[in-house]
Protein backbone atom coordinates (compact mmCIF):
# COMPACT_ATOMS: atom_id res chain seq x y z
CA UNK A 1 0.00 0.00 0.00
CA UNK A 2 2.82 2.40 0.64
CA UNK A 3 3.97 2.13 -2.73
CA UNK A 4 1.34 2.69 -4.47
CA UNK A 5 0.80 5.89 -2.62
CA UNK A 6 3.84 6.54 -3.22
CA UNK A 7 3.55 6.14 -6.89
CA UNK A 8 0.56 8.12 -7.11
CA UNK A 9 2.92 11.04 -5.01
CA UNK A 10 5.35 10.98 -8.21
CA UNK A 11 3.10 10.98 -10.77
CA UNK A 12 1.10 13.98 -9.38
CA UNK A 13 2.76 16.65 -11.46
CA UNK A 14 2.05 15.24 -14.38
CA UNK A 15 -1.68 14.26 -13.77
CA UNK A 16 -1.99 18.10 -12.70
CA UNK A 17 -0.08 18.84 -15.96
CA UNK A 18 -2.27 16.50 -18.26
CA UNK A 19 -5.08 17.83 -16.52
CA UNK A 20 -4.50 21.71 -17.23
CA UNK A 21 -4.11 20.74 -21.09
CA UNK A 22 -6.97 18.88 -21.39
CA UNK A 23 -8.36 21.97 -19.95
CA UNK A 24 -6.72 24.16 -22.17
CA UNK A 25 -7.75 21.79 -25.28
CA UNK A 26 -11.42 21.94 -24.15
CA UNK A 27 -10.97 25.76 -23.62
CA UNK A 28 -10.18 26.03 -27.61
CA UNK A 29 -12.45 23.94 -28.89
CA UNK A 30 -15.59 25.48 -27.22
CA UNK A 31 -14.29 29.40 -28.56
CA UNK A 32 -13.41 28.12 -31.87
CA UNK A 33 -15.99 25.27 -32.64
CA UNK A 34 -17.43 26.67 -35.45
CA UNK A 35 -14.72 27.36 -37.07
CA UNK A 36 -12.82 23.99 -36.64
CA UNK A 37 -16.35 22.30 -37.71
CA UNK A 38 -16.84 24.27 -40.94
CA UNK A 39 -12.64 23.30 -41.64
CA UNK A 40 -13.42 19.63 -41.50
CA UNK A 41 -16.73 19.19 -42.34
CA UNK A 42 -16.75 21.67 -45.11
CA UNK A 43 -17.61 21.38 -49.24
CA UNK A 44 -14.14 20.68 -51.00
CA UNK A 45 -15.32 22.46 -54.86
CA UNK A 46 -13.22 22.52 -57.17
CA UNK A 47 -12.95 22.05 -61.29
CA UNK A 48 -11.89 18.51 -62.84
CA UNK A 49 -9.27 17.92 -64.52
CA UNK A 50 -10.34 17.59 -67.93
CA UNK A 51 -9.52 18.65 -70.93
CA UNK A 52 -12.88 19.54 -71.70
CA UNK A 53 -14.22 19.67 -75.52
CA UNK A 54 -17.80 20.75 -77.13
CA UNK A 55 -20.30 18.80 -76.80
CA UNK A 56 -20.53 16.50 -79.55
CA UNK A 57 -24.50 17.18 -80.56
CA UNK A 58 -24.33 20.53 -82.57
CA UNK A 59 -27.11 22.42 -81.05
CA UNK A 60 -29.83 24.20 -83.52
CA UNK A 61 -30.94 27.73 -82.24
CA UNK A 62 -34.42 29.14 -83.19
CA UNK A 63 -35.71 33.02 -83.05
CA UNK A 64 -38.75 34.33 -81.19
CA UNK A 65 -41.36 31.88 -83.86
CA UNK A 66 -39.34 29.02 -83.33
CA UNK A 67 -37.83 28.99 -87.14
CA UNK A 68 -34.59 27.58 -87.45
CA UNK A 69 -31.23 30.15 -87.81
CA UNK A 70 -28.65 28.07 -86.71
CA UNK A 71 -26.28 25.62 -84.90
CA UNK A 72 -24.22 26.20 -82.00
CA UNK A 73 -21.82 24.28 -80.16
CA UNK A 74 -21.41 24.76 -76.52
CA UNK A 75 -18.37 23.41 -74.23
CA UNK A 76 -19.04 22.28 -70.52
CA UNK A 77 -16.52 22.41 -67.31
CA UNK A 78 -17.55 20.30 -64.77
CA UNK A 79 -17.84 21.18 -61.03
CA UNK A 80 -16.96 18.39 -58.47
CA UNK A 81 -17.42 18.28 -54.78
CA UNK A 82 -15.29 15.57 -52.79
CA UNK A 83 -16.48 17.22 -49.43
CA UNK A 84 -19.96 17.59 -47.31
CA UNK A 85 -23.28 18.99 -49.17
CA UNK A 86 -22.31 22.57 -51.07
CA UNK A 87 -25.25 24.95 -51.00
CA UNK A 88 -25.97 27.91 -53.77
CA UNK A 89 -22.77 27.05 -55.90
CA UNK A 90 -21.60 29.61 -58.42
CA UNK A 91 -19.03 30.02 -60.85
CA UNK A 92 -17.81 33.31 -61.13
CA UNK A 93 -15.15 34.76 -63.79
CA UNK A 94 -13.01 36.96 -62.19
CA UNK A 95 -10.47 37.70 -65.07
CA UNK A 96 -9.47 37.06 -68.46
CA UNK A 97 -6.08 37.20 -70.30
CA UNK A 98 -5.40 36.57 -74.00
CA UNK A 99 -1.91 35.49 -75.36
CA UNK A 100 -0.37 38.31 -78.14
CA UNK A 101 3.24 36.91 -79.40
CA UNK A 102 3.76 34.35 -76.55
CA UNK A 103 2.62 36.31 -73.76
CA UNK A 104 -0.58 36.63 -72.00
CA UNK A 105 -2.31 40.12 -71.10
CA UNK A 106 -4.93 41.04 -69.28
CA UNK A 107 -7.92 41.82 -71.10
CA UNK A 108 -9.06 45.21 -69.68
CA UNK A 109 -12.87 45.22 -71.20
CA UNK A 110 -14.04 42.08 -69.86
CA UNK A 111 -16.40 42.70 -66.96
CA UNK A 112 -16.07 40.03 -64.23
CA UNK A 113 -19.36 37.97 -64.28
CA UNK A 114 -20.84 34.44 -62.99
CA UNK A 115 -21.25 31.20 -65.69
CA UNK A 116 -24.54 29.71 -66.16
CA UNK A 117 -25.24 26.42 -65.22
CA UNK A 118 -26.16 24.02 -68.01
CA UNK A 119 -29.69 23.13 -68.64
CA UNK A 120 -30.45 25.30 -65.47
CA UNK A 121 -29.54 28.32 -67.21
CA UNK A 122 -28.73 30.00 -64.12
CA UNK A 123 -25.92 31.49 -61.93
CA UNK A 124 -26.47 29.69 -58.42
CA UNK A 125 -26.87 25.73 -58.48
CA UNK A 126 -28.94 25.18 -55.45
CA UNK A 127 -27.35 22.35 -54.29
CA UNK A 128 -24.64 20.14 -55.08
CA UNK A 129 -24.27 16.71 -53.15
CA UNK A 130 -20.98 14.99 -52.00
CA UNK A 131 -19.17 13.07 -54.57
CA UNK A 132 -20.93 14.34 -57.39
CA UNK A 133 -20.59 17.10 -59.91
CA UNK A 134 -22.39 19.15 -62.32
CA UNK A 135 -21.84 20.81 -65.69
CA UNK A 136 -21.25 24.28 -65.55
CA UNK A 137 -21.29 25.89 -69.67
CA UNK A 138 -18.29 27.78 -70.13
CA UNK A 139 -19.59 28.81 -73.80
CA UNK A 140 -20.54 28.42 -77.66
CA UNK A 141 -19.18 28.97 -81.00
CA UNK A 142 -22.03 28.95 -83.61
CA UNK A 143 -21.60 28.55 -87.44
CA UNK A 144 -19.99 31.98 -88.68
CA UNK A 145 -22.10 32.35 -91.68
CA UNK A 146 -25.12 33.19 -88.99
CA UNK A 147 -23.38 34.64 -86.53
CA UNK A 148 -25.07 37.95 -86.97
CA UNK A 149 -28.12 37.06 -86.54
CA UNK A 150 -28.07 35.55 -83.02
CA UNK A 151 -25.41 38.18 -82.19
CA UNK A 152 -22.37 36.84 -82.27
CA UNK A 153 -20.86 39.45 -83.55
CA UNK A 154 -18.73 42.02 -82.64
CA UNK A 155 -17.17 44.11 -85.33
CA UNK A 156 -14.50 45.67 -83.14
CA UNK A 157 -12.96 42.38 -82.87
CA UNK A 158 -12.63 41.99 -86.88
CA UNK A 159 -13.20 38.57 -86.91
CA UNK A 160 -12.81 37.10 -90.16
CA UNK A 161 -16.13 36.00 -91.54
CA UNK A 162 -15.21 32.84 -92.11
CA UNK A 163 -14.98 32.36 -88.17
CA UNK A 164 -16.71 33.16 -85.05
CA UNK A 165 -15.82 34.11 -81.99
CA UNK A 166 -16.10 32.08 -78.37
CA UNK A 167 -19.55 33.73 -76.33
CA UNK A 168 -18.96 33.00 -72.87
CA UNK A 169 -22.32 31.67 -71.11
CA UNK A 170 -22.38 34.45 -68.63
CA UNK A 171 -24.84 35.95 -66.14
CA UNK A 172 -25.78 38.89 -68.52
CA UNK A 173 -24.60 40.03 -71.94
CA UNK A 174 -22.34 43.44 -71.40
CA UNK A 175 -22.46 46.28 -72.98
CA UNK A 176 -18.71 45.78 -73.67
CA UNK A 177 -19.69 42.82 -75.25
CA UNK A 178 -16.86 41.30 -74.09
CA UNK A 179 -18.61 38.20 -73.63
CA UNK A 180 -17.17 37.82 -77.17
CA UNK A 181 -13.30 36.45 -77.45
CA UNK A 182 -12.02 36.46 -80.85
CA UNK A 183 -10.02 33.55 -82.18
CA UNK A 184 -6.93 32.47 -79.50
CA UNK A 185 -5.74 31.21 -76.69
CA UNK A 186 -7.27 32.57 -73.20
CA UNK A 187 -6.56 31.93 -69.45
CA UNK A 188 -9.43 32.46 -67.57
CA UNK A 189 -9.51 32.85 -63.70
CA UNK A 190 -12.26 31.04 -62.10
CA UNK A 191 -13.34 31.57 -58.25
CA UNK A 192 -16.08 28.20 -57.26
CA UNK A 193 -17.66 29.53 -54.12
CA UNK A 194 -20.76 28.03 -52.51
CA UNK A 195 -22.77 30.36 -49.72
CA UNK A 196 -21.26 27.54 -46.77
CA UNK A 197 -18.00 27.76 -47.23
CA UNK A 198 -15.12 30.41 -45.54
CA UNK A 199 -13.24 30.52 -49.23
CA UNK A 200 -14.12 30.32 -52.66
CA UNK A 201 -11.62 27.45 -54.85
CA UNK A 202 -9.29 29.74 -57.51
CA UNK A 203 -8.59 28.00 -60.38
CA UNK A 204 -7.11 28.56 -63.95
CA UNK A 205 -8.42 27.37 -67.22
CA UNK A 206 -6.73 27.84 -70.51
CA UNK A 207 -9.24 28.36 -73.35
CA UNK A 208 -8.01 27.61 -76.97
CA UNK A 209 -10.00 27.75 -80.66
CA UNK A 210 -9.71 28.94 -83.78
CA UNK A 211 -13.18 30.10 -84.68
CA UNK A 212 -13.81 27.34 -87.13
CA UNK A 213 -17.16 25.96 -87.90
CA UNK A 214 -16.11 22.43 -88.20
CA UNK A 215 -17.49 18.54 -88.77
CA UNK A 216 -15.71 17.52 -85.81
CA UNK A 217 -16.81 19.58 -82.41
CA UNK A 218 -14.01 18.63 -80.80
CA UNK A 219 -11.53 19.96 -83.24
CA UNK A 220 -13.38 23.53 -82.34
CA UNK A 221 -12.20 24.05 -79.10
CA UNK A 222 -10.45 22.98 -75.93
CA UNK A 223 -10.86 24.00 -72.10
CA UNK A 224 -7.47 22.59 -69.95
CA UNK A 225 -7.23 22.95 -66.26
CA UNK A 226 -4.20 24.20 -65.45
Amino acid sequence: MDWILEKLTQWQPFSIFISALATIVLAIVAVFQDRLRSWVFSPKLDVEQGPFYPDPVKIPLTDGDGNFVTEACYLQIRIKNDGTTAEKVEVFIAKIEKEINGIFHKVESFYPLNLKWRHYGTIFLDRLSPNTGRDCTLGRIVNPQQKQKVGDDNPLLNIPQDRSPFRLDLATIPNTRSDLLSPGRYRLFLEIGASNTRHPKKRMIELEFTGEWLTETKDMAVARLI
